[in-house]
């Protein structure tokens, strides 16, 4: 069973969802399954966050991150994140192998013939350690 202390919630301002109530995920019973809802940093700003259905993080809302859109979006293709769109219209994007190993991840602004800013690609050899990185 998970025992959160109250000294540490009430300490760094932290919230929690029953993330089982709302998910199809069954569980031991007396197993708690928590997600971070809030975090309150000492100067009153509140970073929120929001899950799927699997208990993914969707989405994450960081007040101050940037001038126009103060929100991160994750999607998942199955367990591992995809794509993270991030404030001033980028996206990152990670491409998987069979084996859920990255084998590129891309940084470029959204938009038709968009240049990437951050392009790295890699290549395994049969025992799984990363071989090349170009």
């Amino acid at each position: 069973m998970i025992r959160i202390k109250p000294q540490f919630t009430q300490r760094f301002g932290l919230s929690f969802l029953d993330c089982a109530a709302f998910s199809g995920v069954n569980q031991s019973p007396g197993v708690a399954s928590f997600c971070v809802k809030t975090l309150k940093y000492p100067d009153a700003r509140v970073q929120s966050y929001t899950y799927d259905i699997n208990n993914q993080l969707k989405t994450t809302n960081i007040p101050g991150l940037a001038a126009d859109n103060d929100t991160l979006t994750y999607t998942y293709p199955w367990n591992a994140i995809k794509d993270i769109t991030l404030p001033g219209n980028l996206k990152r994007t990670v491409t998987l192998d069979p084996l859920q190993r990255p084998t590129r991840i891309e940084v470029k602004p959204t938009g038709p013939n968009a240049v990437p800013i951050v392009n790295h690609q890699y290549a395994y050899d049969a025992v799984s350690n990363i071989k090349i990185v170009y």
